[in-house]
């Protein structure tokens, strides 16, 4: 039995999250929190983005699920961050390229 929920938000190596970019998760996170079992996961982002964003079609939810995984078009993942990360936040020098580098392979 569910006793309780923390919804917490955190971004690749910290906390670098804009808030609009984590909505849809605190809003799955609190409807899992309400009524778990009434969740219809499948079509979950298709409801939020008609209940927050007033969507009569389904371009903003298929958008957000494509934004939503971007990072696996790397290729590779690390954890507690990303490739996409490292190249578009953390500097390419020395130590970093070469991490970078040999987790590509």
């Amino acid at each position: 039995m569910l006793k309780g929920l923390l919804n917490t938000d955190w971004g690749d190596n910290g906390h670098r999250n804009f808030l609009g970019a984590s909505l849809h998760s605190f809003a799955h996170g609190a409807a899992n929190a309400w009524n778990g079992k009434a969740v219809d996961n499948d079509r979950f982002t298709d409801n939020f983005c008609h209940q927050a964003f007033g969507q009569q079609n389904n371009r903003l939810a298929k958008a957000l699920r494509l934004l939503g995984s971007t990072y696996i078009t790397c290729g590779k993942t690390v954890p507690n961050k990303s490739l996409l990360f490292m190249s578009f936040f953390e500097p390419m020098r020395g130590d970093k390229a070469v991490e970078t580098a040999q987790l590509i392979r």
